[in-house]
């Protein structure tokens, strides 16, 4: 029977629940039920081979689902500890070459360490479009996080098709993640201007600093406890198990005051471990350094109860917030892109919100923009700094350079056209491995010369602002990073390609000390989310990098 309603995911909850607890080899059969028996789909079977070239990580095949109206679904078992783009995409052109682009194609993962060490940890309904570059939609079920957020749209896919009465449009639409976004920010300016009016001791820019910055505090230390390092008695729930905790101790009453500042300045601020009285109030948490939990003057101001902070004005950023909807620890990318809140809404919500932005300038620019302002950057540097190779050389690329202007090519000698030639082979190839991601043709001698460039590269912006380009450029690093690994030496694990780049390359200045501060706020996430270990590292000190 299909979903029986919008606000009701039990069966679908039961069912993904299923799908996770299954034997590897009948997790196919779980996922055709969940498509046939709730979404209305018609059931396929067979497989599609694949074909494994260079770093892809791919099975032998892929097996067939469910299918509908020419959309197939497809299940795809990766043996990765996450569902990259580069496996994903190869995947899916494969699959399209052989039997059309319209499908859905559903990934799991293998983690290599902790609870489900050897399993399936991550749901991934992944929805490509191949035109005109193929770009990843893609809605993502953790296994042991709360699901209903992430449930609920898995049933739009259904729903959708119900109002629309076609599969493609649905897809369409329930993978279109402008909508979340919308609404999440409607919702996050409601509770900002209520926190606003709420909040007594404090006014005017002093009140909306305040207020913003608890609301970064509490959205950090959210995204944070997406991968368990914050746990009250063993809950990884980590904020609504401090919230429990609070409300069953009779005699307090602010939960600001007996719990959150704590939890800022005795916890996370603190290089030593917590323990005793401190961990009795705010449980097990890591030391982060950074910044963003040192005490100012009007955190002071709130410890001495001169600001108070009613639970009014904090208890619905966790039920109205966090808890309704879905969050995201990986930032999307243009060609990339997952139906959640991710960290990037860190510095959108900031460029809507911030006071007098207009006379300021802050607007929030959109990531295709700053992913063709980056790419577009790196390819004039690194055409500056790698020679251009000679005929007999160690050559970037192997096409035939014939895209010269020809009124130039009228006027040349041999030898001018032939070094014209070589030009253009050399800057064809530096396009093609910034824009393209390719390293076709590419040798050893011409990528270590790629990579020292990049290395060396320094990448400022002198006006910032909540760190937009930073963050974009620091993707793009590592991109392109990533792909000379496998061509000059043994790959680096992604936290530590990130910690170099942060640290080496990247640095930001701007008139407005709260946009730095989110510039901080966003690279240290971004960095945190690809560390690994059971306790993160303690954040970089990012005071001389942006100022």
């Amino acid at each position: 029977m299909p979903i029986r309603s919008r606000e009701d995911f039990q069966d679908l909850t039961e069912r993904v629940t299923a799908f996770f607890d299954a034997d590897p080899d009948g997790r196919a059969h779980e996922l055709r039920r969940l498509f046939v028996e709730l979404m209305d789909f018609h059931p396929d079977r067979g497989s599609v081979s694949l074909r494994t070239t260079g770093n892809l990580q791919l099975p032998d095949s892929v097996e067939r689902i469910a299918e509908l109206d020419d959309v197939r679904v497809y299940y795809l078992p990766l043996q990765t500890k996450r569902v990259t783009q580069r496996d994903a995409s190869a995947a899916a052109r494969q699959i399209a070459d052989l039997l059309g682009e319209d499908m859905l194609l559903v990934c799991t993962n293998r983690e290599d360490r902790g609870e489900h060490e050897g399993d399936a940890s991550q749901l991934h309904l992944i929805h490509p479009l191949f035109h005109p570059k193929l770009t990843l939609r893609r809605m993502v079920i953790e296994r042991g996080v709360p699901q209903r957020t992430a449930v609920q749209q898995v049933s739009n896919i259904y729903w959708e098709m119900q109002d629309r009465g076609s599969i493609g449009s649905a897809l369409r639409h329930a993978f279109d993640v402008e909508p979340v976004t919308k609404e999440f920010f409607r919702v996050y300016e409601r509770l900002h201007e209520r926190a606003l009016g709420l909040i007594s001791g404090v006014s005017g820019e002093e009140a909306n600093q305040f207020v913003q910055t608890l609301f970064n505090r509490l959205m950090f230390i959210y995204f944070l406890s997406r991968k368990g390092w914050l746990r009250y008695e063993g809950d990884t729930d980590y904020l609504n198990a401090l919230w429990d905790a609070y409300e069953e101790h009779s005699g307090h009453d602010n939960f600001y005051y007996h719990r959150l500042s704590y939890l800022f300045f005795e916890g996370l601020n603190k290089s030593a471990a917590v323990t005793g009285g401190v961990q009795e109030i705010i449980g097990d948490v890591p030391f982060l350094n950074g910044g963003l939990f040192e005490e100012d003057g009007l955190d002071k101001r709130a410890k001495r109860r001169e600001i108070i902070v009613p639970d009014a004005a904090v208890r619905p950023l966790l039920t109205e917030l966090f808890d309704k909807f879905n969050f995201t620890v990986m930032e999307s990318t243009p060609l990339d892109i997952e139906v959640a809140v991710d960290p990037e809404m860190l510095g959108k919500v900031f460029e809507e919100l911030v006071t007098g932005r207009h006379s300021k300038g802050a607007y929030y620019t959109p990531r295709p923009v700053v992913s063709f302002m980056c790419r577009e950057a790196l390819k004039g540097y690194l055409e500056s700094k790698v020679p251009v190779p000679r005929a007999g050389g160690d050559p970037l690329g192997s096409e035939t350079a014939d895209r010269a202007d020809p009124r130039v090519k009228r006027g040349m000698g041999d030898a001018e056209r032939e070094q014209e030639q070589e030009r253009e082979r050399g800057r064809s190839a530096v396009a093609r491995f910034v824009d393209e991601r390719s390293t076709a043709g590419i040798g050893v001698t011409t990528a270590s010369q790629i990579a020292q460039a990049l290395a060396e590269v320094t990448v400022v912006d002198p006006a910032c602002g909540s760190g937009a380009y930073l963050l974009g450029m620091m993707h793009e690093l590592v991109e392109l990073q990533e792909l000379l690994f496998n061509v000059t030496r043994d790959a680096k694990s992604l936290y530590e390609l990130k910690l170099e780049i942060i640290q080496r390359n990247l640095y930001g200045v701007d008139l407005d000390e709260f946009a730095v501060n989110i510039a901080m706020l966003r690279l240290w996430l971004s960095l945190a989310i690809d560390y690994d270990g059971e306790r993160p590292e303690p954040l970089p000190n990012l005071d001389f990098k942006i100022l």
